[in-house]
């Protein structure tokens, strides 16, 4: 009986080291372009595995299986404490896309045909994404000076006639490529300093960034 026994304990723990692993898996993470995707180096950085990592933000514990985690590459939204190396947690939308807060930070998804038309000398496809500050929406149906009317009142910047030209400049150019649909207008900043306009269709649009993962939680 005493052996009987005995076999039963060694078959147990040979059973608890041998047994198969439960296999967790690993969250996938995104690369967010801050700045003009062809001007940006590719990123040497690495996240480390966030899956099993509780984040606590003013108290309130973040679970992060109902978000996306982003890796930023580019400074365009320094102002705003998002820099490169930093992880962001981003809530995906999918519907009431034009139900997002004035200044939210967006990740957009790169359109390749867009792309493409845009930047002509360029041979290869780019996918991915990239963050801005959202100003506001508007339509292609209006004509600029429509546009410009219904959001100046957003950006004093917008009452000098560098910026209005510079918004005037983007919407001509999407208005070539995305005629009469409704889009976003939303700043960026290049070289951390100098600002600028970016439209954009509200199929691009694919999160917005709900927290900033601390530095020290990248891998280098």
């Amino acid at each position: 009986m005493v052996a009987l026994y005995i076999l039963l304990v060694l078959m147990c723990m040979l059973y608890f080291f041998v047994r198969p692993k439960r296999q967790v898996q690993k969250k996938s993470y995104y690369i967010a372009y801050g700045g003009e995707v062809e001007h940006v180096d590719g990123l040497t950085r690495k996240i480390n595995d966030l899956s099993n990592i509780d984040f606590d933000f003013e108290g309130q514990s973040i679970d992060l299986d109902n978000y996306e985690i982003f890796v930023v590459d580019g400074d365009s939204m320094s102002k705003y404490g998002i820099e490169t190396g930093n992880g962001i947690i981003v809530k995906r939308i999918i519907s009431d896309k034009k139900e997002i807060e004035k200044n939210s930070i967006v990740i957009y998804q790169i359109d390749s045909t867009r792309y493409m038309k845009e930047h002509k000398d360029v041979e290869k496809i780019v996918n991915g994404f990239k963050m801005r500050c959202l100003l506001g929406y508007s339509t292609l149906k209006n004509t600029n000076e429509e546009i410009y009317n219904s959001i100046k009142d957003l950006d004093s910047d917008l009452e000098q006639k560098e910026y209005k030209d510079k918004l005037f400049f983007k919407l001509d150019s999407i208005r070539n490529i995305f005629p009469e649909q409704d889009i976003t207008i939303s700043t960026t900043y290049k070289d951390k300093q100098e600002k600028d306009y970016s439209i954009h269709t509200l199929p691009e649009i694919y999160g917005k960034v709900e927290y900033i993962i601390p530095k020290d939680c990248i891998k280098i």
